[in-house]
């Protein structure tokens, strides 16, 4: 079965004419065109080749083209839609100092990372002690960081009495600002009790901080709340309330 683009070439095409189709043209004394190379005479009830089938045609061309259209509008939504950002969770924690003193600090918490990881300008900043370990680390494709220095740190809530010895391996930066852009909350509705983990969610900010998995499953706590569709999960947690599962 030819497809319908194949069956328009073919009605076009004028080496496929349905003159020429079936026979080889010739034409009688009365200019005629008749089969087999004999001539006739002309005849009231002669055949008239017309084009009538070539309306349909292009009305089925014009149908085709309006659902390619449709196609591409979809592929575009889709486009758009890919291109939305998914909101990562972030927390305000304090990281304690050589000295005794806390530092504030912003960290992002990943469950699907297996290792805690800190900024070498702020583990300079705390003057934190080095220890010398290769250690390598995949990301996407299998890419792979050669980390050569590991600390450990004294983390503790900014918001209660949890704190914690995080080890952590240190590297150059971690990931970009985040959000990447300002995030729009005229929309978002939380309730009215919720003390954010990180009250400035919405801006732009560096990351000083990773928080792994290990230590991730043991500050959760409690149930996502808030679960209106269209509006982000609440997650509670021992550093505050974080949002999570939400895209804008």
């Amino acid at each position: 079965m030819p497809t319908l683009e194949e069956f328009i070439k073919f009605l076009t095409d004028p080496k496929t004419s349905v003159t020429k189709a079936s026979y080889t043209e010739k034409r009688g004394k009365t200019g005629i065109p008749c089969c087999n190379g004999k001539s006739e005479e002309k005849s009231t009830d002669a055949p008239v080749v017309t084009h009538s089938l070539q309306r349909p045609v292009i009305k089925e061309t014009q149908i085709s083209t309006t659902s390619n259209k449709e196609e591409e509008s979809r592929g575009i939504y889709y486009a758009q839609r890919s291109a939305s950002r998914v909101i990562l969770s972030t927390a305000r924690v304090y990281v304690q100092e050589k000295d005794g003193s806390r530092q504030s600090c912003r960290a992002l918490l990943d469950p699907g990372s297996q290792s805690n990881l800190i900024i070498e300008k702020l583990a300079r900043k705390l003057k934190l002690q080095y220890r010398s370990e290769d250690r390598a680390i995949s990301g996407i494709s299998q890419t792979k960081t050669t980390i050569k220095k590991v600390t450990e740190i004294q983390l503790s809530s900014a918001y209660n009495n949890f704190e914690t010895t995080l080890k952590c391996l240190v590297l150059p930066s971690i990931t970009e600002d985040l959000p990447q852009s300002k995030i729009d909350v005229k929309n978002i509705v939380l309730p009215k009790d919720i003390q954010l983990a990180d009250p400035v969610f919405k801006e732009p900010g560096s990351i000083d901080l990773l928080i792994g998995a290990a230590l991730y499953w043991k500050i959760v706590t409690d149930t996502p709340r808030n679960r209106i569709e269209g509006q982000p999960a609440l997650q509670n947690m021992q550093l505050g309330g974080y949002i999570s599962a939400y895209t804008q």
